[in-house]
């Protein structure tokens, strides 16, 4: 779908392919995460290219064309955002991250993207499972605890440390058990 193509011309595609299915703006926060796309087109050199190749792991990948375009707009998302270091992560990293924000809001990227986004939680996340929705669901499970327990900004690695040593213990059950508890 979008292999061989450039940033400008997968906007473009992806422009006209909401503009036939209006359902995409409104998965996508109403217009607010999907206004995030023409950020792209700013994206010179290795980012550029960081993105082109992530772009061509979502095109190999057996998802719907739909799917494929709310990750692009929601990675366009958390690149506009600026707390998202692209050059740094792997596309399996990658992918994790905009498969949990795909159907959540700018405001909870804004919030959120600190906590979920470091290497240590992502890389435990991964591998307990492949299946994506445990996987965004172990990430929910997260926030949530972060939320329950009051975890101010100061106690955030002590936390995301407790947290990640809970799921590397937990096997597969356990993880599900503890999610979803």
């Amino acid at each position: 779908m979008f292999q061989g193509k450039g940033l400008n011309d997968i906007i473009s595609i992806i422009n006209h392919k909401t503009e036939i299915n209006k359902t995409v703006v409104a998965e996508n926060d109403g217009k607010a995460k999907y206004d995030t796309l023409s950020i792209l087109s700013l994206l010179t050199g290795d980012q550029e290219q960081k993105v082109l190749q992530f772009i061509g792991y979502l095109d190999e990948m057996l998802i719907s064309e739909k799917d494929k375009i709310n990750c692009i707009i929601t990675f366009s998302s958390l690149i506009a955002t600026e707390k998202f270091a692209l050059e740094e992560l792997d596309f399996g990293h990658i992918f994790v991250i905009v498969d949990f924000f795909k159907t959540r809001t700018m405001n909870d990227i804004k919030q959120w993207i600190s906590l979920v986004n470091t290497k240590e939680l992502i890389s435990v996340v991964r591998r307990k499972t492949l299946e994506n929705n445990v996987r965004s669901d172990t990430l929910g499970y997260v926030i949530d605890q972060y939320q329950k327990q009051g975890i101010q900004e100061e106690q955030k690695p002590a936390f995301l440390t407790q947290v990640i040593t809970e799921l590397q213990a937990a096997d597969y059950y356990q993880l599900l058990a503890i999610i979803y508890s």
